[in-house]
């Protein structure tokens, strides 16, 4: 039996110790285990949601915001207080052993769930945020993934790349030891291999560079292995422009989380309208009375009891109005900021959609058309030089065009993937399967367009109405009148916009529309409206209520810890100087909305003038084919007659076409730049925008000395600096008003009622009659008024700092502009060179090379690379005239300006 029970025991053992085992083990298995094999980018994703960093934050913030709704929504504890007197304060009914309270504030009807509201709206932005972090980083690791599935196709064109150059290298080393060609043929061809070979090292590091990206975000080792993934399918793009808008403005996080905002706003005015609501309070009061010596009434000796009932009295009728229109002016501003968001999504989705399509063109001009002449190419290419008709060069050259060609063709398949995935992001498209049903077709003229669609000022007695851009918000932006000037004449102007759009008009219409400016005025608005609610003396406008004095049975003295009304006066200046504090917050954040109007007037140049050059660029490109077109007439009528290969044209027919998908490029640059104007001037996607009318740019330098003089004046950053410097200023000088002791008519933090310091049953007498030890004759009993000094010391390092700053901030200003007048600089001697002189040689060398190809006195390689930089030339003249107007938009956004002052 002992023999049994040991051996129990020992089993007991056993299996315990394995379990045990079993367990340690289960949780040391590492969570990726290295002989793993992810099948797809999706699994990729999925390990992401669970451990990447940026992801587990959010949903930690969302867990924490969840829990503000109930915090919000609950009622404030009750408070529960007891005093006991060390000596007994004799009253009518007898001496006052202690006293006890207990309350509870209660909020007016309806805050408790307004402000439950807000905490659901945090809550809500909460979720969303989650849900477009998860959705960025689905992004990253599909583009990275993407990315890494063309470095790893590359590499593959790389090494078949290097089995055919080794093959070259043979027919090359052959040919010079029959002598049939030169030593340097195979020079070139060893050089061509080695760079090759080269490039299959810079692969494979980009390809460990893609890895560690990858493994980043999925918080793993960055040299984790990641094998073979599965073929990422090019899905084809199955929306419509109309239809992928409709879809981000319902399913994109910031549009949506910008609409709860609107909504949060809201909320937050109707909260500020119930400050002028009183809260209560219900308390109950006991009071222990002891027995008296001298009894002088039959209740002498009971206890009291109350039920105390208060409000406060919501005194600060102009506080509650301020906050109203800051509540106001801040929903305003989010609507504005809504609009704003939404034509920055229209952009990037054009632009991402631009791209996508530029991608899937690209990848069809390689895959059908491009890459099979370029191997036919180098076919023949081999077999001429093997019959001795062309050099080892030709054949090298070919190889070298077939080779950029794969890996171009694998390039544009990644980038395609990409822009899908980013349109996903913008979106919200789940797969090519998910399609929305839509009759929306491309961008085109609206014939229902019309002014009254587009918030434009009201006409007033014939005239537009600008009362809403008052003189106090423009009044220092000198070129407002100019512009209002312009605007009179709006309706004209808007007519007018489809058939040509000038800059004048464009800087009129992105003054009066665009969404940034609107939201600058708001912010300025709303800085104004806070003045009123620091106007009035501090204290004044505290809540009051019948609570806050305690009652003491027979004496209805205050009781001790309450602030008298006389204490509440601050020292004088004080107020003043919150004012002035205001004031500069004021001019701040005026200072802000012109650079708002600054900002977008040089953007609004640089458009304008990108846009010029882009159609000036498509003239011609346009005429460029025109003349290719002839020159493949006459390689077509020469290879007819056995005077050229058929090279040559195969060379003019890839030159055409990869000018006919510039035009194509183009044309979507074009939509792109559209869309910007369109987005600066807040207009429907689907207004039509004219050709831009050709600007007149000066051609003249100004003197660096005077502009950088005048932009130490006029530059706002420069002005915001010394505003916060006066603000900085202005708060030591406050703060140190603030360490003095405030005035106080005794020594006494309560004046004595007179009920209980004059007549026969006075318990105090009327003054104080005697002083503290610790204090001396005159001392104040609040001597811990220095204690705020250190504040003021470090407050006057701050200013110290922020005048380095703006000695800084100077330098810096000199710097910019030295580099905006060199850029102006060079881009009106580069325009003067290229348009006196370049041009007309480039010309006079297109025309020789035609009289000279005529006659077979010229190769046709040289015809080609005259045509080409002939229309080199051409583009780079007009990109410099371009240029011109954008440096100079540049160094007046510098200088601080908003026209052209030079």
């Amino acid at each position: 039996m002992k023999f049994i029970q040991i051996g129990l025991m020992l089993l007991f053992f056993l299996v315990t110790t394995f379990y045990a085992w079993a367990d340690n083990h289960k949780k040391s298995v590492h969570p990726y285990p290295a002989n793993s094999k992810l099948s797809s980018v999706e699994d990729l994703i999925s390990i992401a949601q669970k451990n990447n960093p940026d992801i587990l934050s959010a949903r930690q913030a969302l867990k924490a915001v969840s829990n503000q709704a109930t915090i919000m929504g609950s009622y404030p504890d009750p408070k529960f207080m007891v005093t006991f007197f060390p000596n007994p304060i004799e009253t009518r009914l007898g001496p006052q052993d202690y006293n006890a309270s207990i309350s509870q504030v209660i909020p007016f009807p309806k805050k408790l769930s307004l402000k439950k509201s807000l905490a659901l709206s945090d809550a809500e932005i909460a979720q969303l945020n989650l849900e477009m972090t998860i959705r960025k980083i689905s992004l990253s690791i599909r583009e990275s993934a993407y990315e890494l599935q063309y470095v790893r196709t590359a590499r593959l064109i790389a090494k078949q790349n290097i089995e055919l150059l080794d093959h070259l290298r043979k027919i090359a080393e052959t040919a010079h030891a029959e002598q049939r060609t030169a030593f340097v043929d195979v020079v070139k061809g060893q050089s061509q291999l080695a760079q090759v070979q080269y490039d299959l090292m810079l692969l494979d590091d980009l390809e460990k560079n893609e890895i560690a990206r990858i493994n980043a975000y999925l918080n793993r080792p960055s040299d984790f292995k990641i094998h073979t993934l599965e073929e990422m399918a090019n899905h084809p793009l199955e929306y419509s422009l109309n239809a992928l808008y409709k879809m981000a403005e319902v399913k994109q996080e910031k549009i949506r989380m910008a609409s709860i905002r609107i909504e949060k706003s809201k909320i937050n005015k109707s909260l500020a309208k119930y400050s002028f609501f009183p809260d209560f309070k219900l308390g109950v009061f006991y009071a222990s009375i002891g027995s008296p010596d001298n009894p002088m009434t039959d209740r002498a000796g009971e206890d009291a009891y109350g039920i105390q009932l208060g409000m406060n009295i919501p005194l600060g009728f102009a506080r509650n109005k301020a906050q109203i229109d800051q509540a106001q002016a801040q929903s305003n501003r989010m609507e504005s900021e809504k609009k704003a968001q939404v034509n920055n999504l229209h952009v990037q989705i054009r632009n991402t959609y631009f791209r996508l399509q530029n991608a899937f063109r690209l990848k069809t001009l390689y895959q059908k058309q491009l890459l099979p002449q370029a191997l036919h190419a180098m076919k023949i290419a081999e077999v001429w030089f093997q019959e001795g008709e062309s050099s080892f060069s030709d054949f090298i050259e070919a190889q070298g065009v077939w080779y950029n060609f794969n890996l171009s063709l694998a390039r544009a398949k990644a980038d395609y993937g990409k822009y899908y995935s980013r349109l996903q992001k913008l979106t919200g498209i789940k797969s090519s399967k998910n399609k929305i049903q839509s009759n929306d077709k491309s961008p085109q003229y609206n014939q229902s367009f019309s002014l009254e669609n587009m918030h434009l000022p009201k006409e007033k007695n014939g005239e537009l109405d600008f009362s809403k851009y008052t003189q106090s918000t423009l009044s220092s932006l000198s070129s407002f009148k100019k512009y209002q000037s312009v605007a009179k004449s709006l309706t004209r102007t808007m007519s007018e916009i489809a058939k040509k759009l000038s800059l004048k008009e464009l800087e009129s219409l992105a003054i009066l529309r665009n969404p940034v400016i609107t939201a600058a005025k708001k912010r300025f608005h709303a800085e104004i409206e806070s003045y009123s609610q620091v106007r009035y003396l501090d204290d004044i406008l505290k809540q009051y209520a019948a609570y806050t004095s305690g009652l003491m049975i027979g004496v209805g003295q205050p009781m001790r810890g309450k602030n008298n009304v006389k204490k509440s006066f601050p020292f004088p200046g004080i107020s003043a100087l919150k004012g002035q504090i205001v004031n500069q917050n004021i001019d701040i954040a005026k200072e802000k909305l012109s650079i708002a109007l600054r900002d977008t007037l040089a953007e609004a140049r640089t458009i304008f003038f990108e846009l010029l050059y882009i159609h000036k660029s498509k003239s011609i490109t346009q005429k460029t084919v025109r003349l290719l077109t002839r020159l493949e007439n006459q390689a077509n009528t020469r290879y007819k007659t056995g005077k050229t290969s058929f090279q040559d044209v195969i060379k003019v027919r890839i030159r055409k076409k990869l000018l006919a998908e510039n035009l194509r490029t183009l044309d979507e640059k074009q939509k792109n730049m559209e869309y910007s104007i369109r987005e600066i001037l807040n207009l429907s996607h689907l207004t039509p925008i004219g050709l831009p009318d050709h600007e007149h740019t000066k051609r003249s330098v100004p003197d660096i000395n005077i502009i950088i003089e005048k932009a130490m004046k006029t530059r706002q950053e420069l002005k915001i600096i010394k505003l916060r410097i006066n603000k900085m200023e202005t708060m030591i000088e406050m703060a140190e008003t603030k360490i003095y002791p405030s005035f106080s008519n005794d020594y006494s933090l309560f004046s004595n009622d007179a009920i209980n310091s004059v007549g026969s049953a006075a318990m105090k007498p009327g003054f104080s009659t005697q002083l503290s030890i610790f204090m001396g004759a005159g001392l104040p009993k609040n001597a811990w008024f220095g204690s705020n000094d250190a504040y003021l010391r470090q407050s006057r390092q701050k200013l110290l700092a922020i005048k380095s700053d703006l000695e800084k901030a100077r330098v810096k200003t000199s710097t910019l502009i030295r580099n905006a007048w060199f850029s102006l600089d060079r881009d009106i001697r580069e325009a003067r060179l290229y348009k006196n002189e370049i041009i007309s040689l480039a010309r006079s060398a297109l025309d020789a090379s035609n009289r000279g190809y005529e006659t077979s006195k010229v190769s046709f390689a040289d015809v080609i690379g005259s045509y080409m930089n002939w229309l080199d030339v051409n583009l780079l003249m007009e990109r410099k005239l371009s240029n011109i107007g954008i440096s100079r938009a540049n160094l007046i956004k510098i200088i601080g300006g908003n026209t052209y002052v030079f």
